[in-house]
């Protein structure tokens, strides 16, 4: 009897801790194991980030050193969502940014924010992804100090269409991606390639709100007409 309700009891955590498949699911992310972190703290209590009341967050801890926490997904969820910013009681004039990697790659980048400045929201898809590391970089001494992940979720179960997301071809080859909200105004994080030297580039965009749909071409400018 002991043993098979060990085995029930194992079957029920491993149920638990994959998203079940059908409607979308949502999981706080300062409820998830940490694979890793340093100079990180959390919390899952009320907090104010730049003015606007968030539950659960993963704060910086000031001093020279980068805030990192690395979470490990195993190709289970679709998207990242966070408010980015610093807590209402950060020191001031701190200044960081804030980055989103996966699996080594570099996926998004927020930033400098200043202590208190308004939050911004940041969405990152994240299919397929096995390792997720967050990450703050101090633009001066003592920086990550209240600089803070707000209500960080992770989604899943979004099928091919993640909220806010739009289809971007950039220079024909198509991609699915969130816009950042940086201070009013949407941005997107455009690919070009890495060349050694000193490179100029023009590019052009076209942008169909109503189908979501982004078609953007680069074109690298030859040395003579730099």
């Amino acid at each position: 009897m002991n043993a098979r309700r060990l085995i029930l009891t194992s079957a029920l955590l491993a149920l638990l801790a994959i998203p079940a498949l059908g409607e979308p699911q949502v999981i706080e992310l300062v409820q998830m194991r940490r694979h890793y972190f340093t100079n990180t703290d959390w919390s899952t209590d009320h907090a104010r980030l730049g003015g606007q009341e968030v539950l659960g967050s993963l704060v910086g801890l000031g001093g020279s050193n980068d805030s990192t926490i690395v979470y490990e997904l195993a190709g289970k969820f679709d998207m990242l969502e966070t408010l980015v910013g610093y807590l209402d009681s950060a020191p001031s004039n701190r200044s960081a940014v804030f980055e989103v990697w996966a699996d080594g790659t570099l996926l998004q980048r927020m930033g400098p924010l200043l202590s208190g400045g308004p939050p911004e929201l940041m969405r990152v898809p994240l299919k397929g992804r096995k390792m997720l590391t967050l990450r703050i970089v101090p633009q001066r001494y003592d920086s990550t100090h209240g600089a803070a992940w707000g209500n960080p979720k992770l989604w899943a179960n979004l099928g091919d269409q993640i909220p806010g997301g739009l289809l971007m071809t950039v220079d024909g080859r198509s991609m699915q991606t969130v816009p950042n909200n940086y201070k009013g105004q949407q941005e997107v994080t455009i690919p070009v390639p890495l060349q050694p030297g000193s490179r100029e580039y023009r590019i052009k965009t076209e942008y169909e709100p109503a189908s979501g749909r982004v078609r953007i071409q680069t074109e690298e400018i030859p040395v003579e007409q730099q």
